[in-house]
């Protein structure tokens, strides 16, 4: 079955143009799913940023005819729209912008041709490089398949945590994504952070010398003011 699947970041506003040119584009019908209590509803292109930009946490689903509003929560109406193309929308709020996930398994080509198109405009916008860093003790491992925006990476530089869907780790873009500036160091930043545990290392045998040192040094001059005295 073919499938898309891509997990990145970005913000609210590049999420709101991504949506509306699509919608524009390929004439797409939208239905915008929120929780809790859970709702589904169909949307226009207007309303998009009414959504995003609000508290409560929500889906979008795009398909080529209006959506079938079926089913008493997310997985009924998926079986009632199983070639729809799925958006989860990663919420930006309390100083944290949350993972978002654009994915499909349709089994219809016309519709899977679209959404395809419709990843390839996501892509030219959102670019590789994620580093994953475990807060507790700094080990790091590549994040090869997720991306994220310009406006993302910015965001990440000016210490906004960047939120995977699930887990504890904290994402940093070290890479320059397209349509922005040339990545300031973040490389060599996120090298710094992996090897925390080995900069604990260096100071805990910096501080033992120290320890050492001042064990000698001031019995000596101890004796010295004694003799003096």
């Amino acid at each position: 079955m073919p499938n898309i699947s891509i997990q990145f970041h970005a913000t609210p506003a590049e999420l709101r143009c991504l949506i509306q040119e699509a919608i524009g584009e390929f004439k797409l019908s939208v239905a915008a799913m929120t929780f809790w209590p859970y709702r589904v509803s169909v949307v226009g292109a207007e309303e998009i940023g009414r959504l995003l930009s609000g508290s409560k946490a929500v889906s979008l689903y795009f398909t080529l005819a209006t959506a079938l509003l079926k089913g008493k929560d997310q997985l009924e109406f998926k079986d009632a729209n199983p070639d729809a193309l799925f958006l989860r929308v990663g919420r930006y709020e309390n100083g944290e912008l949350h993972e978002s996930w654009l994915t499909t398994k349709s089994n219809d080509p016309k519709a899977f041709d679209v959404w395809q198109d419709v990843a390839r405009k996501l892509k030219k916008i959102a670019s590789t490089g994620t580093v994953a860093i475990n807060p507790d003790d700094g080990a790091s491992a590549p994040a090869r398949d997720h991306r994220f925006t310009a406006q993302a990476k910015l965001l990440d530089q000016q210490g906004i945590i960047m939120r995977p869907v699930a887990g504890r780790a904290i994402l940093h873009f070290t890479k320059s994504p397209r349509g922005g500036q040339k990545a300031s160091g973040w490389a060599s930043t996120i090298q710094r952070v992996a090897d925390r545990r080995q900069a604990f290392k260096v100071l805990r045998l910096i501080y033992q010398r120290v320890s050492r040192a001042m064990e000698h040094t001031v019995p000596f001059a101890g004796r010295g003011r004694d003799q003096q005295s």
